[in-house]
């Protein structure tokens, strides 16, 4: 994932924005390594290129599991107790 961020970084430094489905891609991939302070960034970073819209009162997790289709209250994460989360 680490890699990946790097490339989008190179492409957003040489003037290729990226679009939804390259942050979607980042966005499914960090939540599956339950990496959610980076899905709290890129949505963040998604507002400010203007893809999508929050506001304060929106959870940015939540926004990235609507972006990938997901229903946020049907989501279910597995707490990890010795990951210290």
């Amino acid at each position: 994932m680490d890699h990946t961020r790097d490339i989008v970084d190179k492409m957003i430094e040489r003037g290729a924005l990226p679009d939804i489905s390259t942050f979607r891609v980042l966005i499914a991939g960090y939540c599956k390594s339950r990496r959610f302070d980076e899905v709290k960034k890129l949505i963040h970073e998604m507002g400010n290129c203007g893809l999508v819209k929050h506001s304060l009162m929106e959870n940015p997790i939540s926004k990235g599991f609507l972006i990938l289709g997901l229903d946020p209250f049907s989501v279910k994460l597995k707490r990890d107790n010795d990951g210290r989360l």
